[in-house]
């Protein structure tokens, strides 16, 4: 989710909603929890009360950024599990299922 804002720096809910999938309760419990944790601030729009707009933190920023490193080390231990005969049709397959789910949108 702090990736999907860290991207999406400063828009609505509903935004994101659209861009990551994640249905509209659920993204707003996700929210609710890391605006709680002081991950992310939300402001309210001036021109439509039901509209939230949704900003990373200081602290926010410093978490993805020191989870970044360790969320690449997990995602190449996944491909090394692998075998390497597997890999590049895995890859490939991730990569088509993506563009699915970008056309999809």
């Amino acid at each position: 989710m702090l990736e999907a804002v860290f991207h999406n720096e400063g828009q609505s809910q509903t935004t994101l909603v659209k861009e990551t999938g994640i249905d509209r309760s659920t993204l707003a419990d996700l929210v609710n929890r890391l605006e709680t944790h002081g991950y992310l601030s939300r402001k309210r729009s001036d021109k439509d009360a039901r509209v939230n707009f949704v900003s990373l933190t200081e602290a926010g920023r410093d978490m993805l950024l020191n989870a970044q490193p360790q969320v690449s080390l997990v995602d190449q231990a996944l491909v090394e599990a692998l075998p390497e005969r597997n890999r590049k049709a895995f890859i490939a397959s991730l990569q088509v299922l993506s563009e699915k789910l970008d056309e999809a949108e």
